[in-house]
């Protein structure tokens, strides 16, 4: 009977253990790991991951102690940028990358004081170049940031040159709250916060033309256009970012139901398209 329950607890060891086995290197600064996935605790997989040019290194436990590969102080060198299925073979001490002739989103995000530093996803077409549009910034700090973790994000110095630098304890500081084209590039790390094109440097007077407030009890957004020689467009995002709802506003009082809305801060986003005058407004439900 001993001997049977020690074959039981052997076994339930033998299964129950698994290492936890993730990359780090140039790309994100040397910083945490990337974790891994296996089915067998020995090999251990990342499909569909884009890495640049540089060293890489595989590692037990998210720390030096345990198991390292390569071992000693040698890293493994990734000789072109690309994305990889990327295989360790623990038993083998095998390192496998295999290079895709195309990738997935890497799931690349801004996140900052504008939205809690809550992560606003940012679009792409090609995989490489992310960008997001009329996207309202208010002054402060933000970052760029992988998988919604922190295992992979880019700042830039207080100099702020354009190129972001993996792992920053720095922020990219936005000096001027507005409505921003935002673009960043996962390849080069190249990243540009500019004024959108639909924006215009006479907002105030479209601010003074839109007048908002909130019906509690009607659980109504009430808008009411003071002139306007056509219709005016609008957006409402939450402050992460994320686009619930577009229309038009005509002269006059405009009231929007807000029943479907949870409780929350909203940002209200109002152009002429005519004259590219923008203004923002924030509200309460």
């Amino acid at each position: 009977m001993r001997n049977f329950l020690l074959f039981i607890f052997i076994i339930c060891i033998s299964y129950s253990y698994s290492q936890s086995i993730g990359f780090l290197g140039d790309f994100n600064g040397w910083g945490d790991d990337i974790d891994m996935t296996t089915s067998d605790n020995t090999i251990y997989t990342k499909t569909n991951y884009y890495l640049p040019a540089g060293g890489i290194k595989f590692r037990e436990g998210n720390g030096w102690v345990g198991g390292k590969w390569p071992g000693g102080d040698d890293n493994y060198n990734v000789a072109n940028a690309g994305f990889y299925d990327i295989s360790l073979n623990t038993t083998t001490n095998t390192i496998t990358l295999t290079s895709l002739s195309s990738g997935s989103n890497q799931n690349i995000s801004l996140i900052g004081d504008f939205n809690t530093w809550g992560d606003t996803a940012m679009n792409t077409t090609d995989n490489i170049t992310y960008t997001l549009d009329a996207i309202s910034i208010s002054a402060g700090n933000v970052k760029f940031r992988r998988d919604s973790g922190w295992e992979c994000n880019w700042g830039d110095t207080a100099t702020a040159d354009g190129t972001a630098d993996p792992n920053s304890g720095d922020n990219i500081v936005i000096g001027t709250t507005n409505t921003y084209d935002v673009s960043f590039n996962l390849s080069t790390l190249a990243y540009t916060f500019t004024v959108s094109t639909t924006a215009s440097n006479n907002d105030t007077a479209l601010n003074d033309l839109v007048d908002i407030h909130y019906n509690s009890s009607e659980k109504t957004l009430n808008v009411n256009i003071v002139s306007a020689p056509e219709k005016l467009a609008y957006r409402i995002y939450t402050v992460r970012g994320r686009l619930i709802r577009d229309g038009y506003f005509f002269e006059g009082m405009n009231k929007l139901s807000c029943d479907a809305l949870s409780s929350g801060l909203y940002i209200l986003n109002v152009a002429d398209n005519a004259s590219k005058e923008r203004t923002i407004k924030k509200f309460i439900k």
